[in-house]
């Protein structure tokens, strides 16, 4: 965690700012990680099911 605000303060463009100190912390230990359930991704934007049938003829293409 030191060698990362070290890098910060020395690199960062906004240096000792508390949204520089955040993320350093986020990116390093994790802080404000949401835990969240992993899902299936085929593609970088998720669309379920429904979402899917409103936008593309799924019988079509699923038979």
């Amino acid at each position: 965690m030191a060698v990362a605000i070290n890098l910060n303060d020395r690199y960062g463009l906004d240096g000792r700012n508390p949204n520089a100190y955040t993320g350093s912390t986020w990116s390093t230990g994790g802080v404000h990680g949401k835990g969240r359930q992993e899902r299936l991704m085929l593609n970088k934007k998720y669309r379920s099911h429904a979402r899917c049938t409103g936008k593309f003829d799924v019988k079509q293409i699923l038979p």
